[in-house]
């Protein structure tokens, strides 16, 4: 518990001083304002290059289409600021011999991997659900037509979130393995692309995090019986890379 306390405060006090809750929040909010913002002046930009009927198109997008065009940005933008943030959470600890001294005075991995996901797990789900609510009441202002209420797309906030726990677990367990942060990133963003191809395969996608993200953008009928498979399993391979983790730091060279 002590281990746990002591890292937990650390990476409060490293994520301010490394801007990390401000990049974070860039990466969410900023984007949930700015899409829809971009989306609403696009048709104006491009009025002198696209034909009348497709400009119309663009000019009668309806609430709906505007916040399913901000569920790609929440993956693909969202993704890249949690990686490149997080990249070196525990490949710096290790390279730079952050471990010497807390490994020495008997400090537990099983605390400080715990208080690493346990931090960033929370802040992560607040950006994501903040970044909805100011998206939803931008695209209200903007757009008008077919829409949802705010409380039905609580489902598709829930699967992006639990997406991000998987995210986050996958992080540490390669900053675990890799001695270079921009490996461990590599190797995050090629695993969660990768997923893509495979939903074409009936049997195997449900079993596939990225899954979650194509059930969030059934926007208004994100939940079905089939659905908590993607959901346990996608949490079981979040613990799992948790323990495998912390099984890594145990063994770790610190010297």
């Amino acid at each position: 518990m002590n281990s746990f306390k002591a890292y937990f405060k650390k990476e409060v006090l490293e994520a301010v001083r490394n801007n990390r809750y401000l990049i974070l929040g860039t990466g969410f909010v900023f984007w949930s304002i700015l899409n829809p913002l971009m989306l609403k002046l696009l048709p104006y930009f491009i009025k002198d290059q696209v034909p009348k009927p497709l400009l119309e198109e663009f000019i009668m997008i309806s609430k709906l289409e505007a916040i399913h065009n901000y569920l790609g940005d929440l993956f693909s933008i969202g993704l890249l600021f949690v990686v490149f943030s997080l990249m070196g959470i525990l490949t710096d600890e290790i390279e730079r011999g952050r471990l010497i001294l807390p490994y020495s005075k008997g400090v537990n991995p099983v605390g400080m991997v715990l208080a690493k996901s346990l931090h960033y797990i929370p802040v992560i789900a607040v950006f994501i659900t903040l970044a909805f609510i100011f998206n939803y009441n931008y695209v209200s202002v903007f757009f008008s037509g077919e829409g949802l209420s705010f409380s039905e797309l609580i489902p598709t906030i829930l699967m992006f979130i639990i997406y991000y726990i998987f995210t986050v677990s996958l992080i540490l367990l390669m900053s675990s393995l890799f001695n270079k942060g921009i490996i461990t990133a590599i190797a995050v963003l090629l695993l969660s692309y990768l997923q893509a191809p495979l939903q074409n395969i009936s049997s195997l996608n449900i079993y596939l995090p990225n899954h979650l993200l194509v059930r969030a953008g059934q926007l208004g009928n994100v939940v079905d019986d089939s659905l908590w498979i993607t959901v346990l399993f996608t949490l079981f391979l979040s613990i799992v890379f948790n323990l495998l983790t912390i099984y890594r730091m145990k063994r770790v060279e610190v010297v």
